[in-house]
């Protein structure tokens, strides 16, 4: 072989290692790029929190409510309130409307401080026509679109009773579809 076509030939072949490497290169710069940049970004979590914080904070949620001062007193929930299931589930669903009511639903449970129902209570439902579908799909186990994500929340609250005070745990269970 001819001494410059030697040289051509080893240049030649160098590019090609070069443009190798090149490729290479930018092969792993869009693989890291696509590890870690996140394009969705999972809220449910806080989505839940909110939901459960506004049940419990607000004034039309379901905690005590003093009649004369109007002052809520989070952390202490009325009995009387909590046993008129119809009343305030409709105090719910108008208090935390949300448009179309597709976003969001749960139900709220009043237990003794041993997980027992307190006053064998049923319970109270937010948007339960979407909760008991969401909730069967939540329990499948499935991830992805078309299922759902059940959070439970255990709130220790003071349970108003006659006049008196007893321990009791709010458990609340939210039921979110993937989206």
């Amino acid at each position: 072989m001819d001494k410059k076509a030697g040289i051509t030939f080893s240049t030649l072949l160098f590019s090609f290692f070069r443009l190798f490497i090149l490729f290479l290169v930018a092969f792993s710069l869009v693989l890291f790029a696509h590890f870690f940049v996140k394009t969705k970004i999972d809220i449910s979590d806080a989505e839940s929190g909110i939901f459960a914080q506004s049940i419990i904070n607000s004034p039309n949620g379901i905690s005590y409510k003093d009649p004369v001062t109007k002052r809520v007193y989070p952390g202490i929930v009325d009995y009387t309130t909590f046993s008129n299931k119809a009343g305030l589930e409709a105090q719910l669903n108008n208090a935390l409307y949300l448009e179309k009511n597709s976003i969001i639903a749960g139900a709220i449970e009043l237990l003794t401080v041993d997980m027992k129902p307190y006053r064998s209570l049923s319970p109270i439902y937010y948007n339960k026509d979407y909760y008991d579908v969401w909730y069967t799909m939540g329990k499948t186990g499935y991830m992805g679109l078309g299922s759902a994500k059940i959070r439970e929340k255990l709130y220790p609250v003071l349970i108003r009773d006659s006049g008196e005070l007893k321990q009791g745990i709010l458990k609340i269970t939210i039921a979110i579809p993937n989206s």
